[in-house]
């Protein structure tokens, strides 16, 4: 647990940039680190859902584009239940009832967030494909069928 403070600590986070936090959590041993860390206070859970508390609640604008009616109890959500994560571990105590509704709530928040941004991922998916088909429709009869032009 000294280690995940030592690295993940609120106070060492609110210190990075974006860009850095970002390299932070996607590095191989922060996740190494952190993982049993928070499986053994959270539960079994999304490790990488988790630390995107640490974006979420620190960098809100470089991670909303607007604070609407999804973001809003996202943000709200995780800087609770990450400062009441980090007493868990600098105080060694156990987990409680009131914590462990923190974090569902955290990640029902995160879960309806994602939903807009998975149908919108998906929609724009699909009309790029539909434009490189159209766009190869366009391509002349003798274009080469290895050529880099077609889909």
């Amino acid at each position: 647990m000294t280690a995940y403070l030592n690295i993940l600590s609120i106070d060492h986070v609110k210190s990075m940039s974006f860009d850095a936090l970002v390299v932070h959590l996607r590095n191989p041993e922060t996740i190494r680190i952190a993982g049993p860390c928070i499986t053994e206070v959270v539960g079994a859970c999304n490790v990488r859902i988790f630390l995107a508390a640490y974006m979420i609640a620190y960098r809100p604008t470089s991670v909303f584009e607007s604070m609407d009616e999804l973001s809003s109890p996202l943000f709200a959500s995780a800087g609770p239940v990450l400062s009441a994560f980090e007493e868990i571990l600098k105080n060694k105590r156990s987990n409680d009832d009131t914590f462990h509704a923190m974090v569902q709530e955290y990640f029902k928040c995160f879960k309806t967030w994602k939903v807009p941004d998975s149908a919108k991922l998906i929609s724009r998916i699909k009309h790029a494909l539909v434009a490189l088909y159209t766009a190869e429709h366009h391509l002349p009869a003798d274009e080469p069928i290895d050529s880099p032009l077609k889909v």
